[in-house]
């Protein structure tokens, strides 16, 4: 959920079968994830503004685990500082000439 074309799900919105109120969709899955005691959420590195309301609804109870950084988009800082706990990066390193200095670079740039 963290290409460009997800923002439609997160824009989505749908009645909560608890009250009928309308919530995104995001959040209903949320919610699930909270009351079935998961161990945590995946939130496109894309979408550093839902990464911030799932952090904050949720308490801080459940990890953020963040695909889409460097090739799709996302940003490791403002992933980070949004509330991520751990990022998913995969072609931005397995496409590179030198895969272990794509690496590298991504780790320097989050210190």
């Amino acid at each position: 959920m963290s290409a460009p074309e997800a923002k439609i799900s997160y824009d989505m919105n749908v009645k909560s079968l608890n009250n009928s109120k309308i919530i995104p969709l995001y959040q209903l899955f949320l919610k699930w994830a909270i009351s079935s005691k998961a161990d945590g959420i995946i939130v496109g590195a894309t979408f550093p503004r839902i990464i911030s309301k799932c952090k904050k609804i949720s308490d801080k109870k459940l990890s953020i685990y963040s695909p889409g950084i460097g090739t799709q988009g996302g940003k490791i800082k403002e992933a980070i500082s949004n509330g991520s706990d751990f990022l998913i990066v995969g072609r931005t390193i397995l496409n590179s000439k030198n895969p272990a200095n794509a690496a590298k670079q991504l780790h320097l740039s989050c210190v």
